[in-house]
């Protein structure tokens, strides 16, 4: 009985524990007079992070949402937080946009590190564009395995325990 109440103990710690975690919410909006608006928003675990060099690329369908210009798609995303070739030390954007003859590609760039902190960020050449990131990751959350491990872990030592106890009554 007492291991069937330390086993589901144990189920219960792990399935709220590998439930826990925070997300990261990343929204561009380019709002230009006499522009109709574009927009997107995109949630992750955890802050978009890389050194210069290619970027972290999200298709319009994991975007959580999308707004194109009349008439265009939205065809995706190109995140650049280390910034690329020609970017001068900046994060960078690249917003996709597909029409019936091709794709086009609009960047907006952002100061260094913005992808990597919470805030409102204006592009550096002042063109309208505005970046939000918000939901900083709960870095006290631990990862699923660990979960796993500390509870195998708790159960072993437990049967140990009751091994233990249960070898002593019958000797005693």
């Amino acid at each position: 009985m007492k291991h069937a109440t330390l086993l589901k103990a144990v189920l219960v710690t792990l399935a709220v524990g590998s439930m826990a975690h925070a997300d990261v919410m990343y929204r561009w909006e380019w709002s230009y007079p006499g522009v109709s608006p574009v927009s997107f928003q995109y949630t992750t675990p955890d802050f978009l992070s890389s050194a210069l060099g290619p970027p972290i690329f999200v298709p319009a369908a994991d975007l959580d949402s999308c707004v194109a210009s009349p008439g265009l798609t939205c065809g995706g995303v190109d995140f650049y937080p280390g910034g690329f070739n020609g970017s001068h030390g900046y994060a960078a954007i690249g917003f996709y946009e597909t029409t019936g003859s091709g794709t086009s590609i609009g960047y907006s760039y952002f100061p260094g590190g913005s992808m990597g902190a919470d805030g409102v960020y204006p592009d550096v050449y002042a063109w309208g564009m505005t970046l939000t990131v918000s939901g900083t990751p709960n870095p006290a959350v631990p990862e699923p395995a660990s979960l796993y491990l500390l509870g195998t872990l708790i159960a072993a030592v437990a049967i140990k325990v009751g091994r233990n106890q249960a070898i002593a009554r019958h000797r005693g």
